[in-house]
């Protein structure tokens, strides 16, 4: 099973639990036990997500209340990159690339 933010996949999920379900209780049992084992898998976007999460985690300085400050600011359309900070940024990823 994927995991992701759609609203139509609760539905599906659903479903499938209730036939996960139903197929657990007319399954082959084993000295009371399902042979059947649950699976889960995530999705690429939801292993992206984790991974940064992870590195926001490990950034000094990183905080929840400045990156909900800069999330509402390129949400309203107020964020703005100083030139010299994006210029100096470019030219470091570019030497890093050599």
């Amino acid at each position: 099973m994927k995991v992701e933010n759609n609203p139509t996949q609760s539905i599906a999920f659903r479903k499938t639990e209730q036939a996960q379900s139903a197929a657990r209780s007319e399954g082959t049992h084993s000295a009371g036990k399902t042979t059947q084992r649950d699976r889960a898998e995530l999705s690429e976007n939801a292993r992206l997500l984790a991974s940064a999460r992870a590195a926001f985690d490990t950034v000094p300085g990183a905080s929840e209340e400045r990156l909900a400050e800069l999330r509402d600011a390129v949400q309203n359309g107020t964020y703005s990159v100083p030139v010299q900070d994006l210029a100096r940024a470019i030219a470091a990823r570019l030497k890093l690339r050599e």
